[in-house]
């Protein structure tokens, strides 16, 4: 039996900014994820998602891993990983 969780984020544990920095692809704007964010996030421990939004604008998320691990084992859930997502890739 698969014991990864897999979650659609609510809004309340992301942030989210819009970028019109040209990245070539998706992959590589993801991989600049974190310094689109830096000096705005908390101290926390973050997963970075990245969309295209058009052929200049990527939009990035950065989900607060631990606020979302700790409301699930709050609610009870069992899970060995946990894979998130937000309702834009639902």
């Amino acid at each position: 039996m698969d014991s990864t969780l897999r979650v659609v984020v609510s809004p309340s544990f992301y942030i989210a900014k819009i970028s019109t920095i040209p990245f070539e692809t998706t992959k590589k704007a993801k991989k600049a994820a974190h310094s689109i964010f830096d000096g705005f996030l908390p101290q926390g421990d973050f997963v970075f998602e990245t969309y295209r939004l058009d052929d200049s604008s990527y939009l990035f998320l950065a989900i607060e891993r631990q606020a979302v691990l700790s409301k699930l084992k709050e609610l009870n859930f069992s899970f060995k990983k946990a894979e998130f997502n937000t309702a834009q890739t639902a």
